[in-house]
């Protein structure tokens, strides 16, 4: 039986400007994802666990907290575009809706620019635009990040799968 390797992400040179990725995974929020999450980074605003006070708002319903839409629908995309990187900065986010619990959300990337890195022979600079989308269609994120992204011939990860103890 031959090993099949696994999908080990892109590098650098995987990247074309216009490449538009539709990531694989979605992820339905639930209300405990929200209370844990708003729990963990201590934020008080009772939209995001309050179902009484979020009922009295405009939304009517809680709502997900916008740092966790983000770190989600960044996550997302993690397998396709940061997988062999690390995010350098986010340069713009925008939550046009509001994202609700029992929503499913899914994230799709566009590739703005990619550049050689001056100070990292090694590595790649790729700026990508990833969308957070409801299984409705609603665009719930917009974010903008540059990632320094590692040349294939460079990518520390590469055969580190062990090798398993004879018995």
């Amino acid at each position: 039986m031959a090993i099949q390797a696994g999908w080990s992400g892109r590098f650098y040179e995987d990247f074309e400007v216009g490449d538009i990725y539709q990531h694989p995974l979605g992820r339905t929020i639930t209300e405990t994802d929200e209370v844990w999450f708003s729990s963990l980074v201590t934020s008080p605003n009772q939209l995001h666990f309050n179902k009484d006070y979020a009922s009295r708002t405009h939304f009517g319903q809680l709502t997900v907290n916008a740092p966790f839409t983000n770190a989600l629908v960044t996550g997302l995309s993690v397998s396709d575009i940061s997988q062999n990187g690390i995010n350098l900065e986010w340069t713009y986010i925008k939550v046009p809706n509001p994202l609700f619990i029992g929503e499913t959300v899914y994230a799709e990337s566009e590739v703005l620019e990619k550049r050689e890195s001056k100070s990292k022979p090694a590595q790649g600079i790729v700026t990508v635009r990833t969308r957070g989308i409801t299984d409705t269609g609603k665009i719930v994120i917009e974010l903008e990040r540059k990632i320094l992204i590692y040349k294939r011939e460079h990518a520390p990860q590469l055969n580190l799968f062990p090798q398993a103890a004879k018995a």
